[in-house]
């Protein structure tokens, strides 16, 4: 039986949530949403809040990487920028990283500090 996208989103951010926390972040929101949409994880970790976009992808062929396009890195930055403003500056450092996951493998890259090409 096939799982429908949203099936195989949630399943691929479950998966980077476990990574993440065994890699030492602790995560601060979920599936946050504001005025410019939504980001996948906002976690923490060494003093830095970091934004994480999730991918997933059942191919071998296609990497969850390409799906990362440059519009989706600019509404991710907005997000962003609105979350910290609203907190009124309790975050000093932040990251922004992708995890894509194929969720068929359960095999996960992490890029760090990634989209700045925007």
């Amino acid at each position: 039986m096939n799982k429908s996208s949203s099936e195989k989103g949630k399943l691929a951010e479950k998966i980077a949530q476990n990574y993440l926390k065994a890699i030492g972040y602790a995560i601060v929101e979920q599936n946050h949403r504001n005025f410019f949409g939504e980001i996948d994880i906002i976690a923490y970790k060494n003093d830095t809040l970091t934004f994480i976009e999730v991918k997933s992808t059942y191919s071998e062929n296609i990497t969850a990487l390409e799906k990362v396009t440059p519009q989706k890195c600019r509404r991710i930055f907005n997000i962003a920028n609105l979350f910290i403003h609203q907190k009124k500056n309790m975050y000093k450092k932040f990251a922004f990283e992708i995890i894509c996951v194929n969720v068929k493998t359960k095999k996960l890259n992490h890029f760090t500090r990634e989209f700045f090409d925007f």
